[in-house]
């Protein structure tokens, strides 16, 4: 349907196509002084054009609506978490229990080995080969001591302790099977199995809490 000036040209709708165009920043079909020589004459064009230049200002001034800050939830929903320092406690706390149980563990073995090793100082081969054995446990407490003192460290004594136990144990439980000796005397091998498993999980606590306190 074609929109009418009150004069009723038919250049109407050309001209308020072009107006609106020119508004929007385009050309239009119509050149700037051919509208304005028609809005002359023409009282609907001239209308049109004073509430279109009017709208668009309007439009133009209008405040853009206020829109809320949800950078946090976004930050939240998205970011990773900041470690908290009940976290960081936590994790203190843990690596500070895996710290006393592996001493508790390396206090045992100089308890085992130290008397075997001054005993058998003035002993024939029998209580030389004793002595071997006692100096070994001796090594396994000290060793067992710095990783209590470098728990970061731990994770690297876990290869040695793991194949030591496996085999103790299992050569232990091979004995007392075939009845070439009694449980009680093999029992103190557990403690190279607690002692691998403690190391290891000394070891992996002491890390993360490293690697949690970096994030702080």
């Amino acid at each position: 349907m074609k929109r009418m000036s009150g004069s009723g040209s038919p250049d109407c709708d050309a001209v308020m196509e072009s107006i609106s165009a020119r508004l929007d920043g385009e050309e239009g079909r119509v050149t700037s002084a051919r509208i304005e020589r028609h809005v002359e004459t023409c009282p609907g064009c001239r209308r049109f054009l004073e509430d279109a230049v009017r709208l668009n200002r309007l439009l133009r001034l209008a405040p853009a609506p206020e829109v809320p800050d949800r950078t946090p939830e976004i930050l939240r929903a998205t970011g990773p978490a900041r470690p908290s320092r009940a976290g960081s406690m936590s994790r203190s706390r843990r690596v500070f229990e895996w710290k006393a149980v592996v001493a508790a563990i390396a206090v045992g073995k100089l308890a085992v080995g130290l008397p075997g090793l001054v005993g058998g100082l003035h002993g024939g081969s029998h209580e030389h080969t004793l002595q071997h054995v006692a100096a070994f446990e001796v090594a396994l407490g000290v060793g067992l001591l710095l990783a209590v003192w470098q728990p970061v460290r731990a994770v690297g004594l876990v290869p040695l302790l793991g194949v030591l136990a496996v085999f103790l144990a299992g050569g232990a439980l091979f004995d007392v099977i075939a009845g070439r000796a009694a449980i009680l005397a093999e029992a103190p091998h557990v403690l190279d199995l607690a002692a691998a498993a403690a190391v290891w999980r000394l070891g992996a606590s002491a890390s993360a809490a490293v690697a949690w306190r970096a994030q702080v």
